[in-house]
């Protein structure tokens, strides 16, 4: 007989990379939906909010920041 490993792998966590940052504050007020800092937060410095994480916001998109 052999010797076996029975410990699992530990979940990977793909919300970890998200700071707090980059995130809206959940109220009730929000309506249930996340919102997240435009992509071109640091970049360019837009103040803008997304409903999809890393996605430029209609601003960037019209100023042909992609």
């Amino acid at each position: 007989m052999g010797i076996t490993n029975n410990t699992k792998a530990a979940p990977v966590n793909t919300q970890a990379a998200i700071t707090t940052a980059d995130k809206a504050p959940v109220d009730s007020s929000s309506g249930g939906f996340t919102k997240y800092r435009c992509k071109n937060f640091y970049t360019h410095d837009c103040q803008n909010w997304v409903y999809v994480n890393k996605a430029a916001c209609a601003s960037c998109l019209a100023a042909g920041l992609t």
